[in-house]
This record gives structure tokens, sequence and C-alpha cells, in this order.
């Protein structure tokens, strides 16, 4: 287990590694990048250039944030975090991370974590997409 430093930057948090800012996008099933690979407690993943097309740059240019990639699920998943903002940092383990709070259940699809909402006196399945700036409802 080790700590990593988190920034918020135009309501996107990114986790800063050896080889520059990772943007965190849990709406993401793949992790692509400018960098072969990405190291996260002593493991290196091997990263693509492009996500069906899309590239690191692509990113950039329209968040207007300096990255060297996105880390999706596929690299996501394979940690237990505990996320503070406030004091910037990333506690990551390849363990669970015994903490105190309420649990939720989550369920997954491609990876992608989905949590229960109640919203009035309904529920709704939601992703939990930590790349996206806004929420948004249609039913």
């Amino acid at each position: 287990m080790n700590s990593y430093p988190l920034t918020l930057k135009n309501d996107h948090m990114f986790l800063e590694l050896q080889s520059g800012p990772w943007l965190m996008d849990t709406g993401a099933p793949t992790s692509f990048g400018s960098e072969s690979t990405a190291s996260i407690e002593k493991t290196d993943f091997e990263i693509q250039s492009n996500y069906m097309g899309m590239d690191i740059d692509q990113i950039k240019d329209a968040t207007d944030i300096d990255m060297v990639g996105l880390l999706g699920t596929d690299v996501l998943n394979k940690f237990d975090f505990l996320l503070d903002l406030p004091s910037e940092t990333a506690t990551i383990s390849s363990d669970e991370i015994e903490h105190v709070g309420s649990p939720l259940n989550l369920t997954e699809f491609m990876g992608i974590p989905i949590v229960t909402a109640s919203i009035g006196e309904h529920e709704f399945q939601m992703f939990l997409d930590s790349g996206a700036q806004i929420s948004y409802l249609q039913d």
C-alpha cells in the first residue's frame, strides 16, 4: 500500500505517477496515453496509444489540461483506492483497504462501476464515472 499525489483540475481527478499526471476515469473501459506503460504499486501495465481512434492529445485539447494518459477500469479495477481530495492523496493497494464509512454495493458493466441512486421515491442504476463532469438521467 502506497500513497500517490491526487489533484483535481477542471473537475477531473488526476493521479500523479512517476511518468506524470494520469486522468482517473472509471467510465472508460480501456487505458490509453502517450506512454507505453503505467506503473502502479510495482506493477507495470501495458498502455495503448488510443482507444477506438481517440488519443490522449484529443483529450488534452478538449480539457486544456496537460496529462500523460487516461487510466480506465482495465487498470483501476486491479486496486483498492482511498481517495482524499482535500489532502490531495490517493492511497492505493492490491489488497482491501480498511476504512470507516458506509459501504455501497456495486455492480459493473464492461468493468464500469454501477451504483444505485435514490432520487425522490425512485431508485436508478447509474454509472459511477469519475471522468465525467456532468451527471444526467434520462427517464
